[in-house]
């Protein structure tokens, strides 16, 4: 598998040092400085302050990163999803759903999400992007 995918796997399964480093390996094989840069923010707030420290170095990097115009809404919005930060994470999900961003048909598979399913939000998300709403 390629470090992305794992990355994804390692942070849905809690498995954040693996994480770390396939999250960076991401990065470089693609060379994508930015997430160089958010993989180095996550790093440090790991080592400061553990799993926490570690999705809220990585959401300031990312959140900063998309105001820049770097990075996309969705990946922010699972890391704030993550943190128990709905507003945000809901905020972040109509941005990606406004931009066509394809990584928003993983709305109902994205563990992240579990929490907002009974959101009126997202549940008109989902609607609009033509995924079936949770029981």
């Amino acid at each position: 598998a390629t470090p992305s995918y794992l990355a994804t796997i390692f942070l849905a399964e809690g498995r954040y040092t693996e994480f770390l480093e396939a999250y960076a390996q991401a990065a470089a094989v693609s060379k994508n400085a930015v997430r160089l840069q958010i993989a180095a923010e996550a790093r440090t707030g790991y080592a400061s302050g553990g799993n926490s420290g570690m999705l809220t170095a990585m959401l300031d990097a990312q959140l900063a990163a998309y105001k820049a115009g770097n990075e996309p809404a969705y990946p922010a919005a699972v890391t704030a999803a993550m943190l128990d930060k709905h507003e945000i994470a809901l905020d972040l999900l109509e941005d990606a759903v406004a931009a066509a961003d394809g990584d928003v048909l993983s709305l109902r598979i994205e563990t992240a999400f579990q929490p907002l399913y009974a959101e009126p939000r997202f549940r008109a998300l989902l609607t609009k992007v033509g995924l079936p709403l949770p029981r």
